[in-house]
């Protein structure tokens, strides 16, 4: 005769707790620190090109030219997204 025969097993009470960002994803200050580097697009690209390109060295290959050049135009535009009011002598705008 098993155990389950009689159907009496005794239920586990159900805790509730409120569910949070934090509890699904518990490196969310890991990703909060990254969101405050990367801050637009070409921010985010930079970061995917550079990891490219260490990856292609670590493996023993050796990246074009091209790439290179592609990853110096996007950090030059990144700069100047960044701190186009250096650029352009205006003054940034006020948040109310």
């Amino acid at each position: 005769m098993a155990l389950t025969a009689q159907q009496d097993i005794p239920n586990k009470p159900e805790v509730k707790e409120p569910w949070t960002f934090r509890r699904l994803f518990p490196f969310a200050g890991a990703v909060s620190a990254i969101t405050k580097v990367f801050v637009n697009p070409l921010d985010i690209l930079l970061g995917f090109i550079i990891l490219v390109i260490g990856l292609v060295e670590l493996f023993g290959r050796h990246v074009s030219w091209g790439f290179y050049i592609l990853a110096i135009l996007i950090l030059v535009s990144a700069l100047f997204e960044r701190h186009v009011n250096l650029f352009l002598d205006t003054k940034p705008e006020e948040k109310q």
